[in-house]
């Protein structure tokens, strides 16, 4: 059973990548997911669209309340608890970027929206 799919679609592999906080988004979202996804599948979707790349992360039986709750911490957890889903919507604020979510049926999506620069 394949437990990261990974699709780059619409010429966003072209897009050159030259700050490091991109990759630590992704490292956190994809840690979260590992760390506490129960071995579940996930699903990163990684989209051109106009002048935004869109990476949209996907993984079943997610906690929604609790995930969108640290997304929504204007400061760091005291207790460490959601520091890294705090990272990235803190990283992604600062590359000019927008984080949406959206459950569907039991199955959590988390994109992620930065400008193509």
């Amino acid at each position: 059973r394949e437990q990261l799919t990974v699709e780059v679609l619409d010429g966003a592999g072209d897009v050159p990548v030259g700050d490091a906080r991109v990759q630590r988004i992704l490292t956190n979202l994809l840690e979260n997911a590992h760390r506490h996804g129960e071995g579940r599948p996930v699903r990163l979707r990684i989209t051109l669209r106009g002048a935004w790349v869109r990476l949209a992360l996907t993984q079943a039986g997610v906690p929604v309340d609790r995930v969108v709750g640290h997304l929504r911490q204007t400061r760091p957890p005291v207790d460490l608890t959601g520091l890294g889903l705090w990272s990235v919507q803190r990283q992604t604020r600062e590359l000019g970027g927008r984080l949406t979510w959206d459950e569907d049926g039991g199955v959590f999506t988390l994109t992620v929206c930065l400008p193509d620069r």
